[in-house]
């Protein structure tokens, strides 16, 4: 973060999920349970495996206009709002 950065302040977990699992689920939601708190998962993949043409999660974001997103190594999801549960495909682990 550079010097200035508008935050009062941050908290920085790092998840380690085996392929096939789900983490944040139970689903938890931000605008409602603790505003005004946004989330960003910056997602990594540890193995790589056959099947998928890459390694290869979901993250579902269950707000207004539900979203379903294909998540691939090195991308970025904010949650501003709604639930959001994140899966990640069988033999592909992710780090986020």
């Amino acid at each position: 973060m550079p010097p200035g950065f508008p935050a009062h302040r941050l908290m920085i977990c790092e998840v380690v999920q085996p392929g096939g699992n789900w983490s944040s689920y139970p689903p938890h939601k931000h605008d409602t349970d603790d505003p005004p708190r946004e989330e960003r998962i910056s997602t990594r993949f540890t193995t790589t495996a056959s099947g998928f043409p890459a390694a290869t999660a979901f993250s579902v974001v269950h707000a207004p206009g539900d979203e379903t997103l294909r998540v691939v190594h090195g991308d970025v999801v904010a949650i501003r709002e709604g639930f959001h549960p994140f899966c990640s495909a069988h033999g592909y682990d992710a780090y986020t």
